[in-house]
């Protein structure tokens, strides 16, 4: 079998049996020529494309449903050549092909235009009051070049892959380019940056909510912003990526009114108090959740992450104090009329509120039961733990249960994670000395790389771990691994520390999540929504932040 990257042929004993074509070889789309001009009709729909040329090709040949264009330079030293390519994409033949031409003939101003729409955009991210945002980012003035660099392309990123026409809810910000989801949006990413959101687009970022909660996110790990629809299996990471995009959104807005929306046939609210309160494992003592045996609703490519996992563990120990700390916002000692049924109506929501930390507690209790020492994490199988060194474990763990932590087992994960997981300009997600690693070698999930979310969510957690100067060193590397501008789904490894946009497996070449990193210097090492301050000396100050008073925080254990 040979695999290139124009396809794949069978041979037997030497003789080609059986091969591929390429997929614009079907007849659903058809190319012509037209006056110097290439116009490719759809046969499914009235969508007509056409490729106009500010320089003429010396070649111009039709090609399957498309075709190919050939210049022919010579170029001295010094010197610069320029050849445009105009598409227009309209619903009939005259007008799409009238505005090809049109754009071909006046390419350079045309061109200009789009730079200038461009620069108009990226400076309106920034200010308040803006016609192109319904909020707006804080300016970093003063922090070291490196830190800069990687806040602006976090934001570059998000304003990259947002969309103010694909869909009926309004402008969305797609998880990643138009390879793997042109109209997608994964709950778990979305999460991955939902305070930056909340700041810069908070109109949008409400309706996304209401629309996210109405899909079957207990069946599906994203959806079809175009038709609000489900797309693909189920994801462990769901409850706690749309709970905690919510409690994101409430404390940078206040906009408590979210909560008596109707999304679907619950409230937010009751959506939340569903998201918080998974049914615990039938094995070991009961406390833990189990995420069951599919690897594919976990990490996919570490066959052994499974069951009973610290990190979503710890994360419903943050979501069940985080929903005290909600209900206890809402105030009243008996459920408001104007809120639905809680899952227990009997109890006021203060009651409510004392039986989710409770739990918490227990459930906080259990995942600090599973620390294997060294900084790694204990999976809790049927048949018994297992240790592992995953940079999952350390980002939930950090995040939510930070508190928990003696100062002993909180200097090992430190360790841990700068010791095996971090790498030059990046991180692996699994320590390449896992026994497990040579079964997970894949660039985002396993030990070749990490997901472009991760280094960010690694740094806020190194932030939580009492470790901001770890984070701001982090943070200020992590801008060199990215080719093309910005960060890939997965940052595959290429040795010596360095690391690039995944070009083996299938990945898309931008990806929502790594927005994560400018998340991790706004909210860790600036403490937004609640301050706007720098936790330590050094690292710049921002300007025109949108603060808001901090919610009551959850109670923790003491002691």
């Amino acid at each position: 079998m040979r695999i290139t990257g124009d396809g794949a042929a069978l041979s037997v004993d030497g003789a080609r049996v059986a091969w591929t074509q390429p997929w614009w070889g079907a007849q659903r789309w058809t190319s012509t020529v037209d006056d110097g001009r290439v116009v490719v009709t759809d046969g499914r729909s009235p969508a007509v494309s056409t490729y106009a040329f500010a320089t003429a090709p010396d070649s111009l040949e039709l090609h399957g449903g498309g075709a190919v264009a050939r210049w022919v330079c010579t170029v001295e030293p010094g010197d610069t050549v320029e050849l445009g390519v105009v598409l227009a994409i309209a619903s009939d033949r005259p007008r799409s092909v009238d505005v090809a031409r049109s754009g071909a003939r006046g390419f350079p101003d045309a061109f200009a235009a789009v730079a200038d729409r461009w620069r108009s955009t990226w400076t309106a991210a920034f200010t308040p009051g803006n016609g192109s945002f319904s909020g707006h980012l804080p300016v970093l003035h003063g922090a070291p070049a490196g830190l800069a660099r990687t806040y602006y392309l976090g934001v570059l990123l998000a304003i990259y892959l947002r969309n103010t026409g694909v869909s009926p809810i309004g402008p969305v910000f797609l998880t990643g380019g138009p390879r793997l989801g042109p109209t997608t949006t994964f709950f778990w990413d979305q999460s991955e940056w939902a305070h930056t959101a909340a700041m810069l687009e908070p109109v949008g970022t409400r309706a996304w909510i209401l629309a996210a909660l109405s899909q079957p996110y207990d069946r599906c790990h994203s959806f079809d912003t175009r038709n609000l629809l489900p797309v693909g299996n189920h994801y462990a990471a769901n409850d706690h990526a749309l709970f905690r995009t919510v409690q994101a959104y409430l404390a940078v807005t206040g906009d408590l009114d979210l909560l008596t929306e109707k999304a679907g046939t619950s409230t937010v609210l009751d959506h939340l108090r569903t998201l918080a309160n998974r049914p615990r494992a039938a094995f070991g003592d009961g406390v833990l959740a189990d995420f069951g045996r599919d690897a594919w609703e976990l990490l996919e490519c570490v066959p052994n992450y499974r069951d009973g996992v610290v990190s979503f563990n710890a994360g419903y120990a943050g979501m069940l104090r985080g929903l005290a700390a909600l209900l206890r916002r809402l105030g009243p000692s008996s459920p408001s009329p104007s809120l639905s049924p809680s899952l227990s109506p009997s109890l006021s929501l203060s009651e409510e509120a004392d039986r989710a930390d409770a739990d918490a507690d227990a459930l906080a209790a259990a995942v600090l039961r599973q620390y294997a020492g060294g900084g790694r994490w204990n999976i809790a199988h049927p048949e018994g733990d297992e240790t592992i060194g995953h940079v999952l474990d350390f980002v939930f763990v950090a995040a939510e249960l930070a508190d928990d932590l003696s100062p002993r087992v909180r200097a090992e994960m430190v360790e841990f994670v700068t010791g095996h997981l971090l790498d030059g300009d990046w991180m692996r997600a699994l320590d390449p000395d896992d026994p497990i690693a040579p079964r997970s070698d894949r660039p985002d999930h396993g030990a070749a790389g990490a997901f472009c979310a991760w280094p960010g969510a690694t740094a806020y957690g190194l932030c939580r771990l009492g470790r901001p100067d770890l984070a701001a060193a982090l943070l200020s590397r992590i801008h060199a691994s990215t080719s093309g501008a910005v960060w890939g789904q997965a940052m595959e490894s290429v040795g010596d520390g360095r690391f690039r946009v995944a070009e083996r497996g299938v990945a898309n070449r931008d990806s929502l999540a790594g927005a994560a990193a400018t998340e991790a210097i706004l909210v860790g090492l600036f403490g937004l929504p609640a301050t706007g301050s720098p936790v330590m000396p050094g690292i710049g100050t921002l300007h025109h932040p949108r603060v808001q008073q901090p919610s009551p925080q959850p109670r923790h254990p003491t002691g």
